[in-house]
């Protein structure tokens, strides 16, 4: 677990970096920018030991805590017909970039090994960024696909630096832990916007502006349905169906009791958090994930050591049940029709895209900007938003090729998962890796009929996990009993 240090640099840091980004947002672009590189200088010469340990735990950290707040944005802001982008520079490149510098600095020290087979891994992502790439030179509106490339080519430089330089057993639990405390902070955020009924300001983490309110068919009754640190409720629904069946996989396995009881503690905090989203497409997505964690876990789950965490799961659950049972058969069963007629109204468009363009799309994020012209339903004046199914939306921007590809990395990513379950004996790396290979399932399943999958603040955190499953099978050697 992390030593009297480690907690004292971590809540140091973790005061001083939104405190520094509050006082950058109130300055033009240009000190901005400065900032954010004298935050990236500082991290590069401040004499602490373990110096990039940190920087992984607070990369880790505020993956969770939505802080990329696009704080430098390109002149070229573009908006065009509802669809905006811009060039964005924030945290999470700050502390990747630091990431390497200190990787490289290390490798100069001494020799770095890896197992090769990572290399098929990198070849496969790389392989779908040219396609990426041929897409956006081949777009109509070639300016906002490649503000969109810009988060596709950060995350093979997480794949790279995770899956590489995760190399033992107690570095993952720490990066899970820091994970682990990103749900505690936006699902409590999420709690507190429930009960009070107020926004909390946070705007500057992510918290959306106003609350997503929800009408149910034949009912005066609105839900207010809570995004904790977000920005929507659907992002964070998601958000915690990819978490959340890690931290029961962990809950449930023979680790410490000081973590098993902390999985346990923010399994409860999350969970109440997703129940808040009332988003249907998160919590049925999130119950099939966790049928097949259990369906790979029952053995191990009715062990003697677990009999208390069931009791007490089956209290905490029936009365969360007894709690919000009318408001979410409300949701489920009374929500408008509309909410799904313009979904498969989108997807339909979709689907005229990948006729029209098989090979590279319409070009990364031109769905919106090309939908005009594929509309037969006059959608797009009630909803100008991207395909509402993940892999109709990358057909449609990025071909089907890139679909192919996307879909071939994520089923190399499970495989591995699954493989190391079976054969690895380190109880962190195994039961982490089937809590994810449930957890990216259960993500995929809600991206058929939603598209928060490719939104920037996911989209990263979706790969970081990929990565954190290959560096459990190729670079953790040695089982550490924790």
């Amino acid at each position: 677990m992390f030593t009297r240090r480690d907690i004292t640099l971590a809540v140091f840091f973790g005061l001083l970096i939104p405190t520094v980004l509050i006082v950058l947002e109130s300055m033009g672009m240009k000190w901005m920018l400065a900032g954010l590189l004298a935050l990236l200088a500082f991290f590069l010469i401040a004499p602490w030991p373990d110096k990039e340990q940190i920087v992984l735990l607070l990369f880790a950290g505020f993956l969770c805590v939505n802080l990329d707040k696009n704080f430098f944005v390109s002149q070229h802001f573009l908006h065009l017909n509802t669809t905006s982008a811009g060039f964005s520079f924030g945290l999470s490149d700050i502390l990747l970039i630091c990431l390497y510098a200190l990787w490289i600095r290390r490798s100069l020290k001494e020799p770095q090994t890896f197992d090769r087979r990572l290399l098929l891994f990198f070849a496969v992502y790389f392989i779908l960024l040219a396609i990426f790439l041929l897409s956006a030179v081949n777009a109509q509106h070639s300016i906002l696909s490649f503000y969109e490339f810009k988060k596709r080519l950060q995350a093979i430089f997480a794949i790279i630096y995770l899956s590489i330089n995760i190399r033992s057993s107690s570095l993952l639990k720490k990066v899970l832990i820091m994970l682990f405390l990103g749900i505690v902070a936006s699902s409590s955020v999420g709690v507190a916007q429930y009960v009070t009924g107020l926004n909390l300001g946070l705007s500057l983490f992510g918290e959306a502006d106003n609350f997503y309110n929800q009408s149910i068919v034949g009912s005066s009754e609105v839900i207010r349905r809570v995004s904790g640190l977000m920005q929507h409720s659907n992002i964070f629904g998601m958000y915690l169906c990819l978490l959340l069946p890690i931290v029961y996989s962990l809950t449930f396995s023979e680790i410490s009791k000081k973590f098993k009881y902390f999985s346990f503690f923010v399994s409860i905090v999350g969970t109440l958090g997703l129940l808040l989203t009332f988003s249907r497409a998160a919590i049925s997505s999130f119950v099939i994930g966790m049928i097949l964690l259990f369906a790979a876990k029952w053995k191990d789950i009715f062990k003697k050591h677990n009999v208390v965490v069931i009791y007490m799961y089956t209290g905490l659950f029936i009365a969360l049940l007894a709690c919000f049972w009318e408001k979410l058969t409300g949701r489920f069963l009374g929500s408008p029709s509309s909410n799904l007629s313009y979904r498969f109204l989108l997807n339909e468009a979709g689907f005229k895209m990948i006729e029209k363009h098989p090979y590279l799309g319409v070009g990364l994020n031109n769905f919106s900007t090309q939908l005009e012209f594929y509309d037969t339903h006059n959608v797009v004046t009630r909803a100008r938003f991207p395909a509402h199914n993940i892999f109709v939306l990358i057909a449609s921007e990025s071909g089907l090729i890139s679909l192919a590809i996307f879909l071939i990395f994520v089923f190399m990513v499970v495989f591995a998962g699954v493989k190391t379950y079976r054969t690895s004996s380190d109880p962190i790396a195994r039961n982490f890796c089937i809590g994810a290979v449930c957890g990216i399932i259960g993500s995929l399943i809600q991206g058929l009929v939603d598209f928060t999958l490719m939104v920037q603040i996911f989209y990263l955190l979706f790969f970081v996990v990929c990565s954190l499953v290959l560096a459990s099978r190729y670079s953790i050697k040695k089982a550490l009993y924790e």
